[in-house]
């Protein structure tokens, strides 16, 4: 039955993938969200029923019987539809019918580019040099995974600029390689793209590397490329994701990076020791629960007191994911984790149906922000809307999947907001400034 299961949601999501071709692409949010879920929830169900195994262990041994892999891989089947369904309903396109953004060469957007350029580089230089002059230290402590994490807990202020840092300098990539491609530009960006591979390698942090995939991701004319080539390209590139987090997993454990290949574990990749073995354990710890009592959504109010930040309240209540670290891994310590399905707070909250309803509410709320941006704030950008979308959003999205709902709300208030308020003030001041020049102009013709 697993294999059913598996097989009814590939064709879900490459179908429903199909349908929002018009309004996105191949490579949509939805798209992303798919191959998310598809990573997180149905891999390792399906990798346990080929091996025959019911147990993996992180931290201690986790079932996943039958029973457990089938609810699974059906679950991701409803949450796909939940997301789908939401999405469309937010009325959400990337392509907007009033004017087709995937070109270049919009009037509106040539007196902007200058100053979308010089904005991103004041962010990234005064990002830089605050991690240099008070950070340095934090910076090169960061020597193996739950360093990285200890710090980004107890130095939120540290991480936010970072984190803003490394954005910048993605954005920065893809905006010169959707309006300047040439062979310079390439090599610069390319240059940018190893800088944000090489903090990550610094700080033994893998969300650089995925902001590093991203961006390349943003370097393409997906619009442009058919799908049978577009299935290939997910296949290839998936392929090398799975090689590069393995390797960077090896490279964490402080082996030399000339070793890695000799060490690296070609017949024996096993999903269970990558990302998604973290919060699969709380998805088979609330399924194997017979004295589970459904939350009703409880679990969404009780986490707004996550959306303030650390540093304005440092006794604010712990997120889910904390929450499960702490009462599952014995000897818990900051910088110890497992992250936390949405797919188990789905369940949490309204059993199997949660699926559907977790993803829709998910799906809306991302889908209406995205709608927000483009007509309110990128419209006015053609060549920073789509690297916004798929390095910022599709980050989002993604990451999502390693915790509670209220975490990607959180993500969109730091990592969105900010830059949306700054592009709005460009917009702003260069209509005052326009202004200023015509009635200068008319009082000139007057005299």
């Amino acid at each position: 039955m697993e294999l059913v299961l598996f097989i009814i949601y590939l064709l879900v999501w490459l179908g429903l993938t199909l349908r929002r071709k018009r309004t996105e692409g191949y490579f949509s949010v939805f798209f992303v969200f798919g191959l998310s879920g598809l990573a997180y929830f149905s891999l390792i169900p399906m990798e346990m029923y080929l091996t025959g195994e019911e147990y993996y262990f992180v931290h201690y041994w986790v079932k996943l019987g039958s029973i457990e892999r089938n609810l699974i891989l059906f679950m991701s089947i409803i949450s796909l539809f939940g997301f789908y369904i939401g999405l469309k309903l937010s009325r959400y396109h990337l392509f907007p019918a009033e004017t087709d953004l995937v070109h270049d060469d919009i009037r509106p957007n040539k007196g902007y580019f200058a100053w979308i350029i010089g904005l991103l580089s004041i962010v990234i230089i005064t990002c830089g040099m605050i991690l240099i002059l008070f950070y340095r230290e934090l910076l090169l402590s960061q020597y193996d995974y739950t360093s990285a994490y200890r710090i980004t807990y107890e130095s939120p202020l540290y991480s936010f600029i970072k984190m803003h840092f490394l954005i910048g300098l993605a954005l920065m990539a893809g905006v010169l390689m959707r309006k300047r491609y040439s062979w310079v530009g390439m090599t610069f960006c390319l240059v940018i793209v190893a800088l944000i591979v090489l903090a990550g390698m610094l700080t033994a942090d893998k969300e650089p590397i995925l902001l590093a995939m991203l961006t390349c991701a943003s370097f393409l004319k997906f619009e442009r490329i058919r799908f049978k080539k577009f299935i290939v390209m997910t296949l290839l590139g998936s392929m090398c994701v799975l090689v590069a987090v393995t390797s960077f997993n090896i490279y964490r454990t402080h082996i030399p990076i000339g070793d890695i290949i000799s060490k690296f574990p070609w017949s024996t990749i096993s999903f269970t020791r990558l990302d998604p073995g973290g919060p699969m354990v709380s998805i088979s710890s609330v399924l194997s629960d017979d004295y589970l009592q459904l939350s009703y959504g409880s679990t969404y109010l009780n986490s707004l007191g996550v959306l303030i930040p650390r540093l304005l309240w440092p006794g604010r209540p712990v997120d889910l994911s904390e929450e499960f670290a702490r009462d599952n891994i014995g000897d818990w310590s900051i910088g110890r984790g497992l992250g936390y399905s949405p797919l188990a707070e789905a369940y949490v909250n309204f059993h199997i149906p949660g699926a559907f309803i977790h993803f829709f509410i998910f799906g809306l709320l991302i889908g209406g922000l995205l709608r927000v941006l483009r007509k309110q704030v990128l419209i006015k950008y053609g060549f920073l809307h789509i690297p916004f979308i798929y390095i910022v959003a599709y980050y989002i999205v993604i990451i999502s999947f390693r915790a509670s709902i209220i975490s990607p709300i959180k993500m969109v208030m730091m990592f969105m907001i900010p830059y949306c308020i700054l592009f709005m003030m460009i917009i702003f001041f260069s209509k005052v400034a326009r202004e200023s020049n015509r009635n200068n102009v008319m009082l000139s013709a007057n005299t």
